[in-house]
């Protein structure tokens, strides 16, 4: 610290003039005479910082302060010191706690300052030896300075300085370096009355290592921190910007202040003390400095200005519907004066800045008028850049679907409605779906995707935008809908299944699923596919200790094709109702007891059997007759059912009468009552007459189906001609048997009789006919004709002629003639012959025979006169024997009847 005062004092005696960079606006605050050192004579006070005074009532950005005083009051002076010839600016953070704004653009603004025309004036301040030309800005540097406390002095700050610098944090110094101090809110400096109170900022310098470090002070001017007023009528970052413009151009001028240009008014900066104006060809605001050559306060209005590459840190909305145009706020740093574009080759968009930090924009609808990503190019005024960001436009309207639920396993139709639809990439969660279609700009489909069951966002992408859907969608998980049966006993055993839906997956038809009822779990049960996703599980109930208050619900787990496993939400159909141990309720009987039938007997339980199986006892009532009836001793019900039954034989068939039957299972006995009746007479097929030599089938029927061990029919023929066998079995079960029956060849027609007795009852006797092998019949047809036509005659043999049969024809009267004889063919039954009439005058009738080998038949054939034709006077006088005859009178016909 002392050898840097000295160093300090060493240079008190260069040009210590009254001007010391500073300029006091009417009532500002001021600090006594002696901390100003303005005083005049041959003795000053120690050199102090050139700082820049606060104002009153600072004008706006863009705007002249008070006109300057005449020009030779206020030019500058040259004392011999140095000049920045090619200013390297360093901005340097006081700690990260630097304004966020401040961190950001300061580099942007320093780059653009030194770059360009506002630079270039400043050569008419050259010297014989140094020429003022354009600057470089070095990279931000942020210290974690050794001073933390809230209140530092100048030489604070010039400790610091000098060991960032030591410790290579800082670059080292040279003769064009310049560090430009930001300080953190809170933070004041004491030097000059204090920062905020009375000055804005300062620049000064101190020798250190050999070298001159330069550096200017920058408080912070935020909110309550006293810089912001007085310091500038702009925003606290155009304000910070001219101070800091301030302060560069008066240590590019006057380097080490108060040794090379300055004047009655103080610095170049002090002369033209807060007179904002913008950097030509960007949206910074800095100071005008004084031009001795113009006599006025001055900064260029145009020429070349250098700047950064904007960037852009976000854009506020980011999208919109793409029908409408949309006012947005870009966002970054570097902004000077932008020039915007929207898309490749797509139009310019009209900017306006509203700080160098924030662009904004009245963006046109999409220009392709469909939904999309289009991208946003930021270019400063000088070309730097582009910055890019993207604009996302959104199909407009709201975009719903329906239906809004569907099953974990995917596969529902879904049905989207927006306005500028075109097929995409629609996801359930994050979860693609499959089969987009569009049938319009308003409609389109998408199978939803499996997933876990739970509500989702769903997105639809179009154009690389993604928007979401209005409507959530509902993957519905696993769900019991019916137990089947729904209760049974507390000792278990009850087979039940369980139907569910959205159990199976797509690609199960057989599958596994965990399986608990209330709190016992019963592993892994089998289930089947019913439909696509539908199920049903079968298991068997565990056993309980005690029947339990409520029902027990069932509860089934399976894996879903997402690796998850899903069990079914509890519901009220998934409950099974435990009951205590079953009780008989009644013993039933289908089917007639008649003797020799069998009986189904059924016992029923008021709940289902336990595990292995209700085991019930059989038993004849006390006082029911023995011997009637054939039946187990016990019958079982097995586990899970309420019923079963067993079969009752009646053994005795000629009893009649009631049998009781009683059963008995845990404590509980119930019976029924059979009512038997005796066997009921067999019945046999009806027979027609029958020819010699023939064996032909009957048929014997019982009323009942034969007993388990078979039925016995005996038979019975009373005549030798037809003969039976002894009897004709019937399997278990069987109402009916066949059995042969033989004829003899007897010379004449004999009368069978056949019966059958089943159990000692006998049938129906059923009688028929048997005719001799040689029997024979005879038809005529027809059996009437006029004279002289024909009849035809045709003889059946009983048998099959053997080799030719000859059959002798006769008639009874010369008006019907047959031949003598006609052959029956071989094999043959059947022949035929014509039978010729002659001319009656009255109806004849005829009788033909038929013989062959003893054996006759005959048929009548009736001949009538042919009808007679008179010739007046004659009339036809028809008789009721049959005559007729022309005659003239009714005497003569009556005569003529009469035989007369």
């Amino acid at each position: 610290r002392q050898s840097r005062q000295d160093d300090r004092a060493g240079r008190v005696g260069r040009a210590p003039s009254a001007a010391l960079a500073l300029l006091v606006a009417a009532g500002a605050c001021t600090a006594p005479a002696h901390d100003l050192g303005t005083g005049e004579g041959a003795s000053r006070p120690p050199r102090q910082p050139a700082v820049m005074r606060k104002q009153d009532a600072p004008p706006a950005p863009g705007t002249a302060g008070s006109p300057p005083p005449p020009a030779s009051p206020n030019d500058l002076e040259y004392g011999g010191g140095a000049v920045l010839s090619s200013a390297r600016v360093v901005p340097v953070f006081w700690t990260g706690g630097v304004n966020a704004a401040v961190q950001s653009e300061i580099h942007c603004f320093y780059s653009a300052t030194v770059s360009g025309s506002y630079m270039d004036w400043l050569s008419e301040y050259d010297t014989p030896t140094q020429h003022i030309g354009r600057g470089s800005v070095s990279g931000n540097v942020t210290i974690t300075p050794a001073h933390t406390g809230l209140r530092l002095s100048d030489g604070d700050i010039q400790d610091e300085l000098a060991a960032q610098i030591d410790a290579g944090v800082l670059p080292a110094p040279s003769a064009s370096t310049l560090y430009m101090i930001y300080f953190p809110p809170g933070v004041s400096i004491s030097s000059q009355g204090g920062s905020c109170v009375a000055f804005c900022a300062y620049h000064f310098d101190f020798s250190h290592g050999g070298h001159q470090v330069r550096y200017g002070v920058m408080p912070d001017f935020g909110p309550g921190s006293g810089c912001d007023v007085g310091c500038g009528g702009g925003t606290q970052l155009q304000n910070l910007t001219s101070a800091s413009s301030h302060e560069l151009i008066e240590a590019v001028t006057d380097a080490d202040p108060n040794s090379a240009w300055s004047g009655a008014g103080g610095e170049i900066g002090d002369i033209c003390n807060g007179q904002q104006a913008t950097l030509p060809g960007t949206s910074y605001v800095v100071q005008r400095q004084w031009s001795n050559a113009r006599g006025t306060c001055y900064a260029p209005t145009a020429g070349p200005t250098s700047t950064e590459p904007p960037r852009i840190t976000g854009i506020t909305p980011d999208r919109g519907p793409y029908t409408m145009a949309q006012q947005v706020a870009v966002t970054g740093s570097c902004f000077a004066s932008p020039n915007v574009s929207l898309g490749i080759g797509g139009p310019l968009v009209p900017a306006a800045a509203s700080s160098s930090t924030q662009v904004t924009l009245s963006l046109p609808s999409s220009p392709s008028q469909t939904p999309g990503v289009f991208d946003l190019f930021l270019t400063n005024s000088d070309g730097a850049g582009p910055a890019e960001t993207t604009y996302s436009y959104l199909p407009s309207g709201t975009l719903s679907l329906t239906p809004d639920h569907g099953p974990m396993q995917g596969s529902t139709l879904v049905t989207f409605h927006g306005d500028g639809l075109a097929a995409g990439l629609i996801k359930f969660d994050g979860v693609p779906a499959t089969s987009v279609q569009c049938a319009s700009s308003t409609t389109c489909t998408a199978y939803a995707p499996p997933h876990d069951p739970g509500t989702v966002d769903v997105s639809f992408t179009i154009g690389g935008v993604t928007g979401l859907s209005q409507n959530r969608f509902t993957f519905d998980g696993p769900e019991i809908t019916s137990v089947t049966p729904s209760s049974g006993p507390i000792t278990g055993g009850t087979q039940i299944v369980v139907h569910g839906i959205h159990l199976a997956d797509t690609s199960e038809n057989g599958f596994a699923a965990a399986a608990r009822i209330g709190n016992v779990s019963l592993g892994n049960v089998s289930c089947g596919r019913e439909g696509l996703f539908d199920a049903s599980c079968s298991m068997v109930t565990p056993s309980l200790l005690a029947v339990p208050l409520s029902p027990a619900d069932v509860q089934l787990t399976v894996t879903h094709v997402t690796g998850t496993r899903v069990a079914t939400r509890i519901t009220p159909a998934d409950q099974f109702r435990y009951t205590p141990q079953p009780a008989l309720t009644s013993l039933g009987f289908t089917g007639t007891a008649i003797g020799g039938a069998t009986v189904t007997g059924t016992v029923v339980l008021d709940g289902y059997a336990p595990a292995g199986g209700a085991l019930v006892s059989l038993a004849l009532a006390a006082g029911s007759p023995g011997g009637v009836l054939a039946f187990p001793a016990s019958v079982t019900i097995a586990a899970g059912s309420r019923s079963a039954s067993f079969s009752i034989t009646v053994v005795h068939q000629s009893f009649t009468g009631n049998v009781v039957i009683a059963a008995r299972y845990a404590g509980t006995l119930v019976s029924g009552t059979l009512a038997v009746q005796p066997t009921l007479p067999p019945i046999l097929g009806g027979i027609t007459q029958k020819c010699g030599g023939q064996t032909f089938l009957d048929t014997v029927t019982l009323r009942e189906p034969a007993p388990p061990g078979g039925g016995v029919v005996q038979l019975h023929s009373d005549n030798a001609a037809a003969t039976v066998p002894a009897s004709a079995t019937l399997p278990a079960g069987a109402t009916s048997a066949t059995f042969a029956v033989s004829i003899a060849q007897p010379a004449t027609t004999q009368t069978v009789h056949l019966s059958a007795t089943y159990f000692g009852i006998a049938s129906n006797a059923v009688s028929f006919n048997v005719l001799p092998a040689a029997a024979i019949q005879l038809a005529l047809s027809p059996t009437a004709v006029i004279g002289p036509s024909s009849s035809t005659a045709t003889v059946s043999l009983c048998a099959a002629a053997p080799a030719g049969a000859v059959v002798a024809l006769a008639s009874s009267i010369t008006a019907a003639s047959p031949p003598a004889s006609v052959t029956v063919p071989a094999g043959s039954t059947t022949a035929s012959a014509a039978i010729a009439t002659s001319v009656v005058t009255a109806q004849k009738l005829a009788t033909i025979t038929a013989s062959y080998q003893g054996a006759a038949a005959t048929a009548n054939l009736l001949v009538k006169p042919r009808a007679l034709v008179c010739t007046p006077p004659a009339q036809l006088c028809t008789c009721s024997t049959g005559g007729s005859a022309c005659l003239p009178t009714s005497q003569q016909c009556f005569n003529f009847c009469a035989g007369r």
